[in-house]
């Protein structure tokens, strides 16, 4: 009996050590061979955008040394989670990876649910780079210092707005986070990518912005946007002149996004390492590091994935922290059409007034308004109820230049 059963834990210690044995063979072939084809790096924000630019800097080298064509596609939407939800979803063989930003933590920590789950779907591989945002205004704005910025919102509150990136972006959440610091009351604007607030804020329409350096640095020194602080602990080099937040009078306000290289969870662990390993080469290179710095920011150290990993979670809990004492929340919203105000039961008062980017609406329980005629999924943001005597009726006072007036109706919501 004692033989019997020592010689089943024999034959299963055996096989065990042999399915292992196995396994580990095939992965390391398979790195070998890797890549053997092109490999699809999907970027989920605009063409021309700091993540854009950061990711065809390094696939442009990696291709080079590894002798595979390393293809940037750009899927946008959702806030970076269209792109990522592609990548999470394909197969685990690294012929898909997925080059983002903090945005993934950040969307983590505000949306629920999420069509993925950004830890555990996904294998960390290497922070790449990181930065901090620049505070701009137009350089014709009153506007001339952070104190200025908290005085004006102070003193006119829903006067002001501001734009980001993207729902769920470091704009946003940095936008987000001097608000609820402060009890400030400003409209966020989310566009669909950063080239695009950017452009809207030269334009004027906006009023001010948390840009990133790659698309903000090039228009502050055109002398079409003002730069009012950096986020970073340190000034950056490339506008020394401008203070940072701490500087500018706000303490402990420090937001560095990063910018890394994920591939879809399981993705053998050699084919992890040797991606690991090439873009390791890649950071040391000197030609690559001042690219990131025409951009703004900072090539990352070369690391390892459980550091990046850890540094990950890290960062969904500081900000999964942010977006509950800020009381950040997303809606859902299921449709927008032209209501155009003819509800006239409409319950204006428990009402929120939406912006995003291009459409202003208004949501009262089901019903929806498109002012302008162009909604999307929005994000909720300002309960009238509060601002009601401000409004007075007037909701085109809140943002003019967004709102036509003729096509709003007041006549049937004043």
């Amino acid at each position: 009996m004692l033989t019997t059963r020592f010689s089943s834990q024999y034959v299963l210690r055996t096989l065990l050590v042999a399915t292992v044995t196995l396994t580990v063979f095939l992965s390391s072939a398979q790195a070998q061979n890797y890549p053997n084809k092109p490999v699809r790096v999907i970027v989920p924000w605009p063409a021309g955008g700091l993540v854009d630019v950061a990711a065809r800097q390094l696939t442009n080298r990696m291709q080079t040394m590894l002798g595979q064509p390393f293809v940037v596609e750009n899927k946008l939407g959702a806030g970076g989670n269209i792109g990522a939800d592609q990548v999470a979803k394909a197969s685990a063989d690294g012929y898909s990876l997925l080059f983002t930003t903090s945005a993934l933590t950040m969307n983590t920590a505000m949306r629920s649910p999420m069509p993925f789950d950004a830890v555990k779907d996904f294998e960390r591989v290497a922070m790449v780079a990181y930065g901090p945002l620049i505070l701009v205004v137009q350089p014709s704005s009153k506007i001339t210092s952070l104190q200025d910025l908290i005085n004006t919102a102070r003193t006119q509150p829903g006067t002001l707005s501001y734009a980001s990136a993207g729902l769920g972006s470091p704009a946003h959440l940095t936008g987000e986070l001097l608000k609820s610091r402060l009890n400030l009351f400003v409209v966020h604007i989310p566009y669909t990518g950063a080239p695009a607030a950017i452009t809207d804020q030269i334009a004027g329409r906006i009023d001010y912005q948390f840009a990133n350096a790659a698309v903000a640095l090039p228009q502050i020194k055109a002398g079409k946007l003002r730069a009012l602080a950096v986020t970073s602990q340190q000034r950056m080099p490339s506008i020394p002149q401008i203070p940072t937040m701490a500087e500018a009078g706000m303490k402990d306000f420090e937001v560095d996004q990063w910018l890394g290289l994920l591939a879809p969870k399981g993705t053998p662990p050699a084919v992890v390492d040797k991606l690991v390993s090439e873009v390791n080469k890649v950071l040391l290179l000197d030609d690559f590091g001042q690219a990131l710095a025409n951009a703004g920011m900072n090539s990352a150290k070369p690391g390892k994935p459980e550091t990046f990993d850890a540094f990950f979670k890290q960062e969904l809990t500081q900000w999964t922290k942010v977006v509950k004492d800020a009381g950040i929340k997303l809606e859902s919203v299921r449709e927008v059409f032209n209501y155009l105000g003819q509800n006239e039961q409409a319950d204006i008062t428990s009402a929120h007034l939406v912006i995003n980017g291009s459409s202003v609406v208004l949501c009262a329980g089901e019903d929806l308004i498109d002012v302008v005629r162009r909604g999307q999924g929005v994000l909720n943001l300002l309960p009238l109820a509060q601002v009601k005597d401000q409004v007075d009726g007037q909701l085109i006072a809140l943002y003019p230049q967004l709102i036509d007036r003729e096509v709003l109706g007041l006549r049937k919501i004043s």
